[in-house]
């Protein structure tokens, strides 16, 4: 719950709001003890459960919600790309 809260605090649903610096502040120190307990917990800490940790800073330096920063179109076709490159790699 501690990621959907602090993507809650950074606009993650609602795109057409101005966020307030005190609620990037709760977002940071929420992410990052997401990130922390990941490793309590044993789970080994990967690049992109890394990255939200730095979310908070994205949202403020930005000035956006979290939402306009997203690059997750871009990675869906990535994605499609390399699968793609893989199927052609065994077809021939």
């Amino acid at each position: 719950m501690l990621l959907q809260f602090g993507m809650m605090l950074l606009g993650g649903y609602k795109t057409q709001r101005q966020i307030d610096s005190s609620d990037i502040s709760k977002a940071d120190a929420i992410l990052k003890r997401y990130s922390s307990e990941l490793g309590e917990l044993g789970i080994p800490c990967r690049f992109v459960s890394h990255l939200t940790s730095h979310l908070a800073e994205d949202v403020s330096n930005f000035k956006n919600p979290i939402e306009a920063n997203c690059g997750l179109y871009f990675e869906i076709f990535s994605g499609f790309f390399f699968r793609l490159s893989a199927f052609r790699k065994f077809a021939n």
